[in-house]
């Protein structure tokens, strides 16, 4: 009896050195991250430059959305930095301009990973009027049967990692198209064997300007954008999707990804997308 009082108490007193040293783990974690913030230290010489602009369907300016440039240095797991170095925000015709000096740490190479990320806030825009990231990211539930794909809840924003040198201007411009909404219908699938589909999903421009793309299947110099994949995909034999986004007054192009015993016949569409025109699509498996 004594020894099994003896085995529960050096249990006890093991689970709790096991929880106390997780506790130090996330004290310690915590004590590392650090922030600071250069935004009230104005450039005079040698200035990083970003600025450029933002722009929805028909090259129409967004006035008001919010830019951000942190510089972010982490090593390992034991050390993390972020200095937020600039901050803006468009004007009425939507430019943008942030100027900052480097510090000489920004600038060395060693074993810690160092860059400079760029966020682009656009919880302003209104989602049921502008094509957003949680329209190009999907959420599966595999908890139901069969299981569900829905638009992911994720942040409004945009953003992308850097490397900046002083004294240079970067044109960084960017692009949300504005939404419609258009009917899809897959009609006559009828799967032979485990593992064929039918489904639908858009291709957009949307982002930031990538003029080095030579190969883009849609001619435009942002780069491109697409609906989530798995949540257009139909599980009836006539099917209709009602919020297939689709970019307004652009081009854009209908996938659809066919799969029949086992054999992939995917094809692309390309449709220009106006406020009177499509209303609906229709698609044969």
């Amino acid at each position: 009896m004594q020894a099994i009082k003896t085995y529960f108490v050096l249990m006890e007193r093991k689970h709790l050195f096991a929880t106390l040293l997780l506790l130090l783990c996330i004290i310690s974690f915590v004590s590392c991250v650090k922030e600071e913030d250069d935004t009230r230290t104005t450039c005079t010489s040698g200035c990083t430059v970003i600025m450029g602009r933002i722009l929805t369907s028909e090259n129409q300016p967004l006035p008001g959305i919010n830019f951000e440039v942190n510089y972010k240095k982490t090593t390992g797991i034991h050390y993390i930095l972020t200095r937020k170095k600039a901050v803006t925000e468009s004007d009425k015709d939507g430019f943008y301009d942030m100027r900052f000096h480097l510090k000489d740490d920004e600038l060395l190479q060693d074993e810690s990973y160092r860059t400079f990320e760029m966020n682009i806030n656009l919880e302003r825009l209104d989602p049921e009027l502008y094509i957003l990231p949680k329209d190009m990211i999907s959420h599966i539930d595999a908890s139901t049967d069969p299981p569900t794909t829905t638009a992911a809840d994720v942040a409004p924003e945009i953003t992308a990692s850097m490397r900046l040198k002083r004294d240079t201007v970067y044109d960084v411009n960017c692009y949300v198209p504005q939404k419609k909404y258009i009917k899809v219908t897959l009609k006559g699938f009828e799967p032979q064997q485990k593992g064929d589909c039918f489904e639908v999903c858009t291709l957009f421009p949307w982002g930031f300007e990538e003029n080095d793309w030579n190969d883009k299947m849609l001619d435009t110099k942002y780069g491109i954008g697409g609906s989530g994949w798995d949540r257009f995909k139909a599980s009836t034999e006539d099917q209709t999707f009602t919020e297939v986004p689709f970019a307004l007054n652009d081009s854009n192009i209908v996938r659809i990804i066919k799969v029949k015993n086992g054999v992939a016949m995917p094809e692309d569409h390309k449709i220009y997308v106006s406020g009177d025109s499509p209303t609906n699509l229709t698609y044969e498996y």
